[in-house]
């Protein structure tokens, strides 16, 4: 063989060699695929960074990502997803070279440590609850309240602007349309529908993480309704680590509030604690004679068993003590010179004191659990107890004159003549007139001698002191039990199938 043959038979061999070179990687490529979620929220996180080995990229706009991984069949490689705030993903997968793995929907938990340039983002801030109103309805006024916020503009005008001080609907609809869930377990009232945002007031800090569904969008927990539904996790798993007190001075319904809140998040050996406590008080508020004093507790437990159980139990309850105001015609304000006039109270032995006083404790307890089945297949069910009471004070009377002292026979408007202007003259000069006079009610009650015929069937008749006015208490005692049950199967990144029981 002559040089020049030997020359091109090389040649030949590498170029047949380089040719073969791409057929061989190609075979040695496994592309991975997935998306990357919220756990609590379910939203899609961009810009999350994924490694599996040597090959790194980014989550796009919807959370998905693609890695092409060189390496033979059957090897082993650990798939790594890290982002600010959350539990670091570790998963190990099989390389199937010239295949695609698809590993579905990634759910990053909440860390326990939150990057602060994103903390806004995470925590929304509004808070306010049904008794921050002084008004008559008690905790079952017809407004979205704090659950109804979220970091959505019209959301946050709608719920804290016009909500409480317009009376203001969002979308025209009642409050009792909107379904409220606590970890899972629904939580409007079986007789109204509507909800008393003072079951849980004071506890700020562990209220925070919700997810708001608008109108009849899909909802993990239930079937919602046109006003939408919100659906609040207390699990400790979910509350950041935290160790926070504060104090407040306020010029509303209460003066001074001290809250503290301490949240360990999951720790290594699989518990995770979460605790608050808070009081609210006020000798007034800005509204005269309407004292206020609250109390709040919570806590929440959680254990996991394992990868795939993990198991909550959460309790609060926020007594409260508060006097109420009461609305007046136009007239009565002018005469009392203020449009805050209030005109349930009145001085007994020289201190103001309510005669309608709202009294509620109704503490809650509910256990959830945590199943993932299989990467596609989760359950979650919630049982829940709720006790107490609600109370309501106000006056009655019988056989006696209306002591309310805004009724229409007690206005000026109601005279004619000269009497008007010395009626309008009490009313601006002697607070008794214009207050309730409690000094007069007990004087009654002392001097009203009454004869009772045929006293419970006796034939014979009953003499002696009867009281014409008394305090009542519209009372409501509670014992409620709850439950939901939902199983998740997750068919795809494009189909998931829901199926619930609840009671």
């Amino acid at each position: 063989m002559t040089q020049l043959s030997k020359w091109v038979a090389q040649v030949t061999g590498i170029l047949l060699l380089l040719s073969f070179m791409p057929f061989t990687l190609a075979t040695a490529q496994t592309v991975i695929t997935g998306v990357v979620v919220d756990e609590r929220t379910e939203e899609p996180l961009p810009g999350v960074d994924v490694r599996a080995g040597a090959t790194a990229t980014v989550t796009d706009a919807f959370g998905a990502f693609e890695l092409t991984v060189i390496g033979p069949s059957g090897s082993k490689v650990l798939l790594d997803i890290d982002n600010p705030g959350y539990t670091p993903y570790e998963r190990s997968l099989a390389l199937d070279s010239g295949n695609t793995i698809d590993v579905g929907k990634l759910r990053l938990a909440s860390g326990g440590a939150i990057d602060e340039s994103i903390a806004d983002e995470l925590i929304p801030v509004i808070s306010i609850g049904a008794d921050d109103l002084q008004g008559d309805g008690g905790g079952s006024q017809n407004i979205s309240g704090v659950l109804s916020a979220s970091r959505d503009a019209f959301l946050n005008a709608a719920a804290f602007t016009f909500g409480s001080a317009a009376r203001f609907n969002i979308r025209g609809y009642d409050a009792k349309y909107s379904a409220i869930l606590l970890n899972g377990m629904p939580f409007n009232d079986q007789e109204t529908g509507r909800i008393s945002w003072n079951h849980w007031g004071g506890l700020n800090d562990m209220f925070r993480n919700r997810t708001n569904t608008i109108g009849l969008g899909a909802s993990t927990f239930a079937y919602g309704g046109v006003g939408g539904a919100s659906t609040i996790d207390t699990r400790a798993s979910s509350h950041r680590k935290q160790t926070r007190i504060s104090y407040a001075l306020s010029n509303r319904s209460y003066r001074q509030r001290v809250m503290a809140s301490y949240s360990t998040g999951m720790m290594a050996n699989g518990w995770a604690v979460s605790a608050s406590a808070s009081r609210r008080w006020a000798q007034e508020g800005y509204i005269e004679g309407t004292f206020y004093d609250a109390y709040s507790y919570f806590l929440s437990v959680d254990r996991r068993l394992g990868d795939n159980l993990t198991l909550n139990l959460t309790t609060f309850g926020a007594p409260v003590k508060r006097g109420k105001l009461i609305g007046s015609v136009q007239e009565a304000y002018d005469l009392a010179g203020s449009n805050y006039y209030n005109a349930n109270w009145g001085f007994q032995e020289g201190e103001k004191r309510n005669s309608r006083v709202r009294d509620e404790h109704q503490p809650v307890a509910m256990l959830r659990a945590d199943w993932s089945i299989s990467d596609k297949l989760n359950l979650t069910g919630t049982l829940g107890f709720q006790t107490g009471y609600t109370g309501n004070s106000a006056l009655d009377w019988f056989d006696a004159p209306d002591p309310r002292p805004n009724f229409y026979r007690k206005l000026p408007s109601f005279y004619e003549g000269e009497v008007v202007d010395a009626v309008a003259e009490q009313w601006r000069t002697d607070v008794n007139t214009r207050q309730v006079d409690w000094t007069q009610m007990y004087q009654i009650n002392y001097n009203s001698f009454a004869t009772i015929e045929n006293a419970n069937g006796s034939g014979q008749p009953v003499s002696g002191l009867r009281s014409q006015y008394i305090v009542e208490d519209r009372r409501t005692d509670v014992e409620r039990a709850s439950g939901n049950l939902v199983l998740e199967y997750f068919q795809s990144d494009n189909l998931t199938l829901q199926f619930g029981a609840s009671h």
